[in-house]
């Protein structure tokens, strides 16, 4: 494989999820009046991509950058992916062939993503019976043609849509899992549906290898070392994490919402917010962007 597959490749293999950008704000709470319409509402789970994202490449905050486009699901990373290519040719001066990504895509190959976050989110919302989800359908297209095509064939009031991708970032040393969750009335516009979201807000689950290291390669073989072992518990554990902060965003007050963001101010690696909680098993963050941030501790 060569930065120019790569390249090619990405318009479909490199996709960031992303918050509806300059022209929405995150919606961080139900309306407590909109907690159970009339009607009820419908469910789709969408994963765009087809296997790991492979952008490791960029630095977090370029990622986070990126991550903010001008629709529920940005497919137009171009920039992303030119980023990737610009810095491995700045590091290796001849072009090198990226090969050594290539026994980290096998090992995961046949790790059922799609299934998994269907799966983890039909169990999410089987907790909250108040939102009053009465189906729960899966797509492969979280564009805003689908996201308004899903409204206009739905016989509920609203829908909510959990759009999922899986990446790996900071030189292979950390992957993350996230999830756009956004619930949007039937009367949203099908040119633009998420201008009407009643709650729109993006979460973020980070798994660091131990080792920490910068080496790019090292980092490849050890989250493929053992069918991916490492890579794989990361993913099921981001999963569950990610349906768990969806579960309390939902639940949570507008004024709950506004307190999160008062904490301290925190830097992990390369990355920071405000801090909301910590535990032995990680520490919860608001980014920059809004985005709930879980930092998960590094495997022992």
């Amino acid at each position: 494989m060569t930065l120019g597959s790569i390249g090619r490749a990405g318009a479909v293999g490199v996709l960031l999820l992303a918050l509806a950008g300059c022209a929405v704000s995150s919606r961080r709470a139900l309306d407590p009046a909109d907690r159970t319409p009339a009607g009820g509402r419908d469910a789709v789970v969408s994963v765009v991509q087809e296997r790991v994202q492979a952008n490791a490449m960029q630095a977090p905050a370029a990622t986070a950058q990126f991550s903010a486009g001008h629709s529920f699901a940005s497919g137009a990373l171009a920039g992303a992916i030119g980023a990737m290519a610009q810095q491995l040719v700045a590091e290796s001066q001849h072009n090198e062939t990226l090969d050594f990504v290539m026994p980290l895509l096998d090992a995961l190959s046949d790790y059922d993503f799609d299934g998994k976050a269907l799966q983890a989110s039909s169990d999410g919302l089987a907790r909250l019976p108040w939102l009053d989800v009465r189906k729960v359908s899966f797509s492969k297209d979280a564009s805003d043609t689908a996201v308004g095509q899903a409204l206009q064939q739905s016989q509920a009031a609203e829908t909510l849509f959990i759009n999922y991708s899986y990446a790996f970032a900071d030189r292979f040393a950390s992957l993350q899992v996230s999830a756009v969750v956004a619930i949007i009335a039937k009367r949203g516009s099908a040119a633009h549906p998420h201008a009407d979201a009643v709650f729109l807000q993006r979460f973020t689950y980070l798994a660091t290898l131990p080792s920490h290291s910068r080496d790019y390669k090292r980092n490849t073989l050890d989250w493929a070392n053992d069918h991916g072992r490492l890579a794989r518990a990361a993913v099921d554990q981001g999963l569950l994490q990610l349906n768990a902060m969806i579960q309390r965003s939902l639940e949570q007050t507008p004024e709950q919402a506004d307190q999160m963001r008062h904490g301290d101010i925190v830097n992990v690696g390369d990355r920071g917010g405000r801090l909301v909680e910590k535990s032995e098993a990680g520490m919860l963050l608001i980014d920059p962007y809004d985005t709930w941030l879980y930092v998960s501790a590094p495997p022992q």
